[in-house]
């Protein structure tokens, strides 16, 4: 398997970080409290979505990287989700 580097992730979330990785594949780390039934649970789901024929990137496998479970995903091209997501009102004064 190919190193990850934990430096400079694509994305920041809640629950997980996303990096760049390798031949079209990005990693999807939880952060270390997030509950390894809860990943579990997500690969169920992607999967399921997938197998269904829901335009979804494929999940490959579980991974743990320096004391974090993940998940590795086909990297998906296209819009940002942040385009359909509203502006807090804070951000609107």
């Amino acid at each position: 398997m190919k190193k990850i580097s934990l430096d400079n992730p694509i994305a920041r979330g809640r629950t997980a970080d996303i990096y760049h990785w390798y031949d079209g594949h990005i990693p999807k780390l939880f952060h270390k409290w997030f509950d390894l039934k809860n990943v579990e649970y997500e690969l169920q789901i992607a999967r399921a979505s997938k197998a269904s024929r829901v335009q979804a990137p494929a999940v490959r496998s579980l991974i743990r990287v320096q004391g974090r479970n993940g998940l590795i995903y086909e990297r998906a091209t296209g819009d940002s989700m942040e385009i359909f997501i509203p502006l807090p009102i804070s951000a609107c004064r």
